[in-house]
């Protein structure tokens, strides 16, 4: 979020505004809506009053929130520009700041901050914690476009409908460049196709570059991590998303056809029925320079590249790895290891200068493109024993050992860790390890066996009470031991060799790491009317 310093003077830009037959005057704080000028946005009200001057030009001065009434109520946000009869033309700069709690629910087209826009320009904006659903058409930013610069822009929330649905924008019929979604994308009920991370269709005009997204894709047909269905060109961009449908299921792009796709890759898990690829499901044009590497599967037309290529498809210099896709394919795209995917000799022709960087701590060794930033990376602890656990000093909650207790998303630098005691090792002292940007970072740890049993017997001082827990104990076992009085008696203390151990209540738990002889003592109760007494120890 940006922050900015700039005068309380509230600029009185009164504008007559009208909606229906009824007049309202709206300030804005500040400009008169020329590109030199624009008028300046501070509040939910005035985000509001854009829609009734169409062709002007906005900026924000600061975060703004429609997670409030009446905007998340009923069928929620009304989007600005909402068809091809009233589109959105002109200029709104977010300037850095972010549109956060985007609310709607209408069974309609054209859904999204901006219903319809044509040949306007948006850019340096964020709406976040996006929740849209809609019919067709339906975007965190955009519905529809025609013609439009978007750039510089991301969302990240949920966003739902039939068809022509991205975490960006549903269709585009502009540029959009330097941005991206990490919004869930979901089919709903009765759903059509065209679903992608960021854009639901590409048109042919439409372009997009230096983008990606990390949202999961579901839906039907036609489904990409970035894109549903392209008619136009897509470079210099990537998907890590999960994408899962039926048929045109890629991992970049469900259904490719256009101008040739070029330096571009996809590392999610793809899952379909028929035409799944880890980069495209159908593919009618020239893929070059691009890879994937997430799981493939599907019933027919799979492929850890390309599931179906039709007619010209050609892919030249473009790989997949065959280990982690699980598949073997040839003929569409060139099948390599693990271990060739993360050489620069693999990847001939490739420009490693000003396109392609390649470096064991970014990517996890993979190629990644030059303008993406690595800032943070995910730690993996992998234990023996496995039932130990681990976390990072200072943290509350304990993670498991391997995969399941993977932490994402740690900024880059050295953090202390510590890890649980397990019954039959010794126990572990905390340990240091380093975070790597943009890499997963794996570090094993083994604990010392210790299978030594211990005797931990449990006695009374004398017959006013008795004792349990007592056993012989491996090494690091918890052990709970009890003292229960008779009637008439309470519990005072615990003693060993003579010596009381101060703290411990009748119910007394630690780990077994060597011979106990643990003595219980109790003291009498004397009840008087309104009083007790409890006697010297016995």
């Amino acid at each position: 979020m940006k922050i900015k310093h700039f005068l309380a003077f509230y600029f009185m830009a009164s504008i007559l505004i009208c909606s229906g037959s009824t007049f309202a005057q709206v300030v804005y704080s500040g400009g008169d809506g020329t590109s030199e000028n624009p008028w300046k946005i501070s509040t939910p009200g005035q985000l509001n009053a854009v829609r009734n001057h169409l062709d002007s030009h906005f900026i924000l001065i600061n975060d703004i929130d429609l997670g409030l009434a009446p905007y998340n109520q009923g069928e929620g946000w009304e989007p600005i520009g909402t068809d091809f009869s009233s589109p959105f033309t002109g200029t709104f700069d977010g300037d850095g700041y972010v549109i956060n709690g985007l609310f709607i629910n209408r069974d309609s087209d054209y859904q999204g901050l901006f219903g319809y826009t044509d040949g306007a320009t948006i850019k340096n904006l964020g709406v976040t914690d996006v929740n849209i659903t809609g019919a067709r058409f339906i975007g965190g930013l955009v519905g529809q476009d025609v013609g439009s610069s978007i750039e510089n822009c991301f969302t990240t929330g949920t966003v739902t409908g039939r068809g022509y649905v991205g975490g960006l924008m549903g269709s585009n019929g502009g540029s959009i460049s330097n941005c991206s979604s990490t919004a869930a994308v979901l089919a709903g009920e009765l759903p059509d196709g065209n679903h992608g991370g960021l854009v639901g269709y590409n048109g042919g005009s439409g372009t997009i570059m230096n983008s990606y997204t990390a949202g999961d894709v579901t839906g039907n047909y036609h489904l990409g991590g970035l894109a549903g269905f392209n008619d136009g060109m897509i470079s210099y961009s990537y998907a890590s998303g999960k994408v899962t449908g039926n048929n045109g299921v890629g991992g970049l792009v469900g259904y490719y056809e256009g101008v040739m796709l070029s330096n571009c890759y996809a590392t999610g898990e793809v899952t379909g029925d028929d035409k799944v690829g880890g980069l495209v499901g159908s593919n009618w044009t020239e893929i070059i320079n691009s890879y994937s590497t997430g799981p493939v599967s599907g019933a027919s037309n799979v492929g850890g590249l390309i599931g179906e290529n039709r007619f010209s498809g050609t892919m030249p210099n473009s790989f997949f790895d065959s280990q982690t896709t699980g598949q073997s394919d040839v003929g569409k795209g060139t099948p390599k290891t693990t271990t060739e995917m993360i050489q620069q000799a693999t990847f001939v022709d490739w420009d490693f200068h000003t396109v392609w960087g390649i470096d064991s701590g970014k990517n996890y060794g993979y190629p990644y493109l030059l303008w993406q930033e690595f800032e943070s990376g995910d730690l993996q602890v992998d234990i023996t024993p496995a039932n130990a656990w681990w976390r990072r000093v200072g943290e509350t909650n304990w993670r498991q050992s391997g995969p399941d207790g993977m932490e994402y998303g740690l900024e880059a630098g050295s953090y202390a860790l510590e890890f649980s005691i397990v019954a039959g090792w010794n126990a572990k002292g905390n340990e240091n390890r380093v975070v790597h940007k943009g890499e997963l970072n794996q570090y094993p740890i083994q604990y010392t066996r210790n299978t030594t049993n211990y005797l931990v017997s449990v006695n009374t001082a004398g017959p006013n009470g008795t004792v349990i827990g007592g056993n012989t104990f491996v090494h690091n076992t918890w052990v709970t031991v009890r003292a229960i009085p008779k009637r008439g008696f309470a519990f005072s203390h615990w003693t060993e060799n003579g010596q009381v151990i101060y703290g411990a209540g009748a119910t007394y738990k630690f780990y077994a790491t060597g011979i106990r002889n643990l003595v219980a003592h109790f003291r009498e109760v004397i009840t008087l009317p309104g009083v007790m007494l409890l006697l010297l120890d016995e």
